[in-house]
């Protein structure tokens, strides 16, 4: 499977490293990147998303020593999850960047007087990986078509990170306009796809007044990687109630695609 990111933005707060109970470093900031309008959503306009960046080992050690609000980084990573049940119950889920490496690109100084919204951002992101449902589609007021599922990509252990195993993260993907139509049409659990598009968080307010906040993958092209046959014989086990695609399930406050999914805290409780 591949999961690739690359960002360019300014960080958002100073970083904050802690270590892990076997020693390893580990510093996390969030990052600002700006999104212009999406020109297949009408209904869209200029954002910033705000992105919690995950840095491990010697890089996790730069980041907490020379990085501050404010500085500008190219961040190269891959898109991850994780899910966790609070003490009092609750299921949490939330999606992070863990970076590989970090580019330091302007300091605080240098882009204080700078508009963020002037600056040349990027926000580009590369998966592969199997559908974990059926696609949903539903239309905006204004009758353009948003297609929605959720991506499982298969995670190796990272090298750096001696605590870690092989996972799976599951991902939210929203997709629109025609690609959205395509998708959903041709596509259902367990279809085999390369995504390309951009990172997008949203922040909103429940009905019993909690902040919410999440991360989504825009999708600007899926590519479907299997045949016709493949697919075919795919479904077919399938229906004989054999695995297919990924053989771990979602988590389970992630069932529904578009309601709100709640976004706890993290490593440094601070969410």
């Amino acid at each position: 499977m591949i999961n690739n990111v690359v960002l360019v933005g300014r960080l958002a707060n100073d970083p904050e490293m802690r270590d892990t109970p076997s020693g390893t470093a580990v510093t996390k900031f969030r990052l600002a990147v700006s999104r212009p309008p999406w020109r297949d959503a009408p209904d869209d306009q200029e954002q910033t998303d705000s992105l919690n960046v995950v840095s491990w080992a010697g890089e996790a050690e730069k980041c907490a020593q020379y990085l501050a609000e404010g500085t500008q980084v190219a961040v190269e990573g891959r898109v991850q999850s994780r899910s966790w049940q609070t003490e009092d119950g609750q299921k949490r889920y939330a999606v992070e960047i863990d970076a590989r490496n970090v580019q330091f690109l302007k300091s605080h100084q240098e882009t204080e007087d700078e508009d963020i919204s002037s600056e040349v951002m990027i926000n580009n992101v590369v998966l592969v990986g199997r559908l974990a449902n059926d696609p949903e589609m539903r239309y905006t007021p204004s009758g353009t078509a948003v297609t929605n599922f959720r991506l499982a990509v298969s995670r190796p252990p990272r090298r750096d990170a001696p605590d870690d195993e092989d996972q799976t993260d599951w991902l939210n993907i929203v997709t629109w306009a025609r690609v959205a139509e395509n998708c959903a049409q041709y596509l259902d659990k367990g279809s085999l796809v390369g995504i390309e598009g951009r990172v997008q968080s949203r922040n909103w307010q429940t009905q019993d007044g909690q902040n919410r906040y999440s991360v989504e993958i825009n999708a600007r092209n899926v590519q479907f990687l299997e045949s016709r046959q493949e697919a075919e014989r795919r479904r077919a086990a399938r229906q004989e109630r054999q695995p297919s695609g990924p053989t771990d399930e979602p988590p389970a406050e992630a069932d529904d695609e578009f309601g709100p999914i709640p976004e706890g805290e993290d490593i440094f409780g601070d969410q």
